[in-house]
């Protein structure tokens, strides 16, 4: 399981909104269009968020620090490889 399929299972068990036969467990999608629109103008801004910016971010989306960081490293890396 990814890291953040893994940060999104503990987050909802102790919600109470987790579902083990959800097919997008363990993938690193943002399931949200609202949560992938300020993650992108948040990229466009800085495409190296430090922790005081991921933590901005956090506000505004439904992922934590850690999940916001993975997002901008995987997106830096889908631009290279483009």
């Amino acid at each position: 399981m990814s890291t953040i399929g893994h940060w999104l299972d503990k987050r909802e068990r102790e919600q109470g909104t987790y579902h083990a036969n959800d097919s997008n467990k363990g993938s690193d999608s943002v399931d949200s269009a609202e949560d992938q629109a300020v993650l992108e103008a948040a990229y466009k801004r800085d495409t190296k968020p430090d922790k005081t910016a991921r933590l901005e971010i956090v506000k505004q989306v439904a992922l934590g620090e850690k999940e916001v960081q993975v997002w901008a490293r995987k997106i830096a890396l889908d631009l290279i490889l483009c």
